[in-house]
């Protein structure tokens, strides 16, 4: 949460799909490879260098494990310092009031 998400006039969010021409293998969890663009694969590298601190990618499940390290701590800490909805584990109206009396 940042002050454009707050102020709601700013934020914008993009998606752009990229399909390269050149392809290579790529190791998946060591039993699964698949085959991905090259271009494509080493922006998937440079931002796992950048956002999770994985220097060398030999195993993509190792990397993706990694980012669910992160995401899960960072839920952790948010429900923590917020306790506040919407919230994932949060599937009956009780789990609300729940989660309410808590905060």
């Amino acid at each position: 949460i940042n002050e454009r998400s707050l102020a709601g006039d700013r934020d914008s969010e993009t998606c752009m799909l990229v399909r390269g021409v050149e392809k290579r293998s790529v190791r998946f969890d060591d039993d699964i490879t698949v085959e991905v663009s090259c271009f494509v694969h080493q922006v998937r590298c440079d931002l796992f260098r950048m956002h999770c601190g994985v220097q060398e990618i030999e195993d993509f499940g190792v990397a993706y494990r990694k980012f669910g390290e992160i995401a899960g701590g960072n839920t952790r800490m948010y429900r923590e310092t917020f306790g506040c909805v919407p919230d994932g584990k949060m599937w009956k109206y009780t789990d609300v009031k729940k989660m309410k009396k808590k905060a």
